[in-house]
This record gives structure tokens, C-alpha cells and sequence, in this order.
């Protein structure tokens, strides 16, 4: 219990700092605490419907006698204890207050500080990348749209880990701390990325450029083509789509109406698809190196989704790579994996 007050501290003071700059430079009273919380319950039901089926399966293929018995057996041992189901509901709590705090952050970023690095960050890119859109490289290597389709199913594919790692860090409870540590850097990544350097930074992306920030027509031509692949998938077949494109408008539509949604408002710096990416394949090479390079690998395309599709300039996810690192190791030297070393000092003592 030592190291998740630990962590249910420092989540709890990096929380008041962000809501003292929120009440300073506007309001907190817009704060939704329930905003989530029908998705997560939700989507934890229908994560147990899924893991039980397969459970059940698994069972029968085995031939079990007893398979419903076994099903028991395996849930009582390892979720339906005292201390998991207390910790995961404490987490879960921290968790949607975590949400609800980015979201209306994020929705207030442009009444508190007006967007006003993009063109920074365009000239940045193009420095960075010896003269050349990062965009316009992207293009260049995937030419197709149906490349352009595969990075866009990616780039959703990232909603989908994102909840396997939540789910592993509320009850995998055989981890020992480490699902305390991989919780804390997730917290801190939003809080700390996603509210304090996205206002500090703030900007709205190579796909708002020109109808918010309105200098110049910059990615007018990237905007067009991605429209032009877009009509091109569908072309191939009816159901396939771009989501990006669609999920782009409908963010705009909002930002001029005010709206709340799951997931509203716009803010590019820094990427936070990059930045959970990256800490979930920090917390995979905790288990092993191939599972760590394969999330590696998938963290790869996400940045490279991310400048490919508008969403993001180049710098936005190489800063997250950086801070992301950063929240980790922070997260690791104020929760050592003290439970693994004792379970490995018992061994050593009891066998001969």
C-alpha cells in the first residue's frame, strides 16, 4: 500500500496544479467528472464478456469437466479479491478524474492562452527535416491511399491497446508494482503533457492550420489530398473510409460550437497518441525485449500516422518521445518494483 499511496499522491498534487492554472486563467467549474465514466463501464463490461467467453473456450478445448468451476476458480484467485477490487476501483475513480480534468483543459486552452505556435512549429519541421514537410516525406514513401487506409486503422488501433494497458494496470495484480508505476506515468503523461505543455505550447495542428490559425495556406495541399484518398478508398470499396478526415471536421464543428464530447477540443503540442504509445511500449520492454520492440514498432507508426494523416507536426511527437522517457523514469525511481525483489529474495532463501 506504500507505493499506491505513492502514486495516488503525486497524481493528486499534479492535479492541483493543473486545475490552480485552470481556476487562475478560467474556470473549473465546467469539469465533468461523469463524462467517462459510461465508457469505462462499458468497456470494462464488455472486456469481461470477452475475457470470460475466452476463458469458457479455452476450457472446452481442454475438455474440463468442470468449466464453468474452473472459470470460478481463476476469477476468485486473481480479480475477485478484497485488495484487487478495492485498488482497481480506486484507480478507476483517479482515472476518470484524470479524463474529465484533460478534457475540459484541453476545451479551455484556447480562453486561456491563444493558439500561437503553429507557425513556430511549422518552420521547426521544416529545419528539422533539412527543408522538406515531414508531410510531404510521409506521401512520398506511402503513396497509395490504401497506405494511407492501413496507417488510419493504426492510428484507431491505438484506442484498443490503450484500453489492453489500462486493463492490465488496474488488475494485474501479478506485476506487483509495476502496475502502480505503468498508472502514475499514464496519469502524469495526460496531465503534464496533455494540459501543461499543450498550454504552454499551445497550437492546433497541420489539419486546423489554415481554418483556425489562418496563416497562409501551408497544408492546404496535404488537407486536399488526404480528401482526394479519402474519395479514392471509397472508390475500392463503399465501406472503407479515412476516418481522420471525418473525425477532423467533426472536431472543428465542435471548436466553433463550444460542444463537449468525448475526446473534444484541439490541441497538437504534443502528440498524445505518441506519448502513450511510447510509455506502453516502456512498460512492454518491463516484461520482455520482443514485446517491447513490437509496441516499439507500433509507436513508430503512430508518429508517422500522426504527421502522415494532419494530425500532428513532426516535432510534436518527438517532443512526447522525450517527456514521455522523462515521466518514466521519474515514475520508476518513486516506485521501485520493491514486491518483485521480494518475491526473488524468498526464493533464494528457500531453495537450497
Amino acid at each position: 500500500m506504500k507505493n499506491f499511496s505513492r502514486m495516488t499522491t503525486c497524481i493528486v498534487l499534479v492535479w492541483f496544479i493543473v486545475l490552480i492554472i485552470m481556476g487562475y486563467f478560467s474556470t473549473i467549474s465546467n469539469i465533468q467528472l461523469s463524462l467517462y465514466s459510461p465508457v469505462l463501464i462499458k468497456g470494462i463490461f464488455f472486456t469481461f464478456c470477452c475475457h470470460f467467453s475466452y476463458l469458457f473456450i479455452s476450457n472446452a478445448l481442454s475438455r474440463s469437466e468442470t468449466p464453468l468451476w474452473s472459470i470460478y476458480l481463476y476469477y476468485k484467485d486473481n480479480i475477485f479479491k478484497r485488495d484487487v477490487i478495492l485498488s482497481a476501483s480506486l484507480m478507476m475513480v483517479i482515472f476518470l478524474i484524470t479524463s474529465a480534468i484533460y478534457t475540459s483543459f484541453k476545451l479551455d486552452i484556447p480562453s486561456m492562452k491563444p493558439y500561437e505556435w503553429d507557425k513556430i512549429f511549422y518552420e521547426l519541421d521544416a529545419m528539422v527535416h533539412l527543408g522538406f514537410d515531414p508531410w510531404k516525406i510521409t506521401h512520398s514513401i506511402f503513396t497509395s491511399p490504401i497506405y494511407t487506409w492501413v496507417l488510419d486503422l493504426i492510428y484507431n488501433l491505438w484506442f484498443f491497446v490503450m484500453w489492453l494497458f489500462i486493463c492490465t494496470v488496474l488488475f494485474g495484480i501479478k506485476i506487483g508494482n509495476l502496475r502502480y508505476r505503468g498508472f502514475l506515468a499514464f496519469n502524469l503523461c495526460w496531465l503534464i503533457n496533455g494540459c501543461l505543455f499543450a498550454l504552454i505550447f499551445s497550437s492546433v495542428g497541420p489539419c486546423f492550420y489554415n481554418s483556425i490559425v489562418g496563416e497562409g495556406d501551408a497544408y492546404n495541399n496535404l488537407i486536399q489530398l488526404l480528401e482526394t484518398q479519402t474519395k479514392e478508398i471509397k472508390e475500392i470499396h463503399s465501406s472503407l473510409s479515412i476516418s481522420a478526415v471525418n473525425t477532423q471536421e467533426l472536431l472543428y464543428e465542435h471548436y466553433n460550437s463550444g460542444g463537449t464530447m468525448l475526446g473534444a477540443g484541439i490541441s497538437a503540442f504534443p502528440s498524445m497518441h505518441v506519448s502513450i504509445a511510447v510509455l506502453i511500449a516502456l512498460f512492454g520492454f518491463e516484461f520482455n525485449r520482443f514485446l517491447g520492440c513490437i509496441l516499439s514498432v507500433f509507436a513508430v507508426l503512430i508518429l508517422i500516422g500522426s504527421v502522415h494523416l494532419g494530425w500532428h507536426y513532426a516535432i510534436d511527437g518527438y517532443f512526447s518521445l522525450i517527456t514521455t522517457s522523462i515521466i518514466w523514469m521519474f515514475s520508476k525511481k518513486l516506485l521501485p518494483n520493491i514486491e518483485i525483489n521480494k518475491q526473488q529474495t524468498v526464493k533464494k532463501v528457500v531453495v537450497p
